[in-house]
């Protein structure tokens, strides 16, 4: 009876699994044949409409995809062992598969660790992909003969724009992003300034400038950073949001792993089932 329980248990967890591993696939294929998918879907997201004109996210889902396809692939393969070794009860597939459970779990335990204890990794690579954005998308504003603040005419540039002034930040590391691509393109107000003018400090800060009185001293800010240019990265703007997705993860580990655990468990005692019932079966 209690074998019997527990190869029902088994069996639900592991098709839900399944599943869950098919799923897990069938996004990472797509991420990876047409990664504008899964860009447009997170683009209808509140708040995060500009999200891929700040984080290069076309390069991110490269990775992302081939690791979500690898997983799902582990994930559907375990578990469709689990399920015909609790279909069937042959020992050497219950063995197998918690040989799998105990891989995985050993694996899920080091993603919380690199999470707790690098998460400075987690943040280099994300400032990685928040230049190369920058880098891709960037277009400075201009004024006008009157000097009024004339807005940039791409979605990246606007997205840019807006970021550094009304946080008062500059670039994703700091103003000597701007010293690694050529972000003046064909605009004569620019092509000896060292920064865009949305990196300059205003006289009322965190808030998108009107004009050219707008600044505390744009002159210094443009030709002489860091004097009068906003000290920090914008990488700090976006911070919370990246330890809150590394805190989802955690969480959505830890609770696999406590999953994998009550599975493992009962598993080991199909086994031991196993073993009483020959012994019986010998006498």
């Amino acid at each position: 009876m209690k074998g019997t329980i527990a190869r029902i248990i088994i069996n639900i967890v592991n098709l839900a699994f399944m599943l869950f591993g098919i799923g897990v696939m069938i996004v990472g294929i797509i991420t990876l044949a047409n990664p504008e998918i899964i860009i447009s879907g997170v683009n209808l997201i509140p708040g995060f409409t500009d999200l891929n004109y700040l984080i290069n996210m076309q390069q991110a889902l490269v990775s992302s995809g081939i690791v979500l396809t690898v997983i799902g692939s582990v994930i559907f393969g375990m578990c469709f062992i689990g399920l015909v070794g609790g279909c069937t009860g042959r020992k050497v597939l219950v063995f197998l598969y918690i040989g799998f459970v105990s891989l995985i779990l050993a694996f899920e335990l080091a993603v919380i660790i690199y999470c707790a204890v690098s998460y400075q990794s987690v943040q280099g690579r994300v400032k990685g992909l928040m230049l190369s954005a920058l880098q891709q998308f960037f277009v400075p504003v201009t004024f006008n003969g009157n000097g009024a603040l004339v807005n940039g005419t791409t979605p990246g540039g606007v997205a840019w724009e807006q970021l550094q002034f009304e946080y008062g930040c500059c670039g994703a590391n700091g103003y000597l992003d701007y010293a690694t691509f050529d972000w003046r393109g064909n605009d004569t107000q620019y092509q000896s300034a060292k920064v865009p003018p949305s990196c300059c400090i205003q006289i009322v800060q965190y808030q998108y400038a009107t004009n050219l009185n707008s600044f505390a001293n744009l002159d210094s800010c443009l030709f002489s950073p860091p004097n009068f240019t906003n000290s920090h990265g914008c990488f700090y703007a976006v911070e919370s949001a990246v330890a809150s997705a590394a805190n989802i993860t955690v969480i959505i580990i830890a609770s696999l792993i406590a999953l994998e655990v009550i599975v493992l468990m009962l598993a080991m005692h199909l086994v031991n089932l196993a073993r009483e019932e020959s012994k019986t079966g010998y006498a």
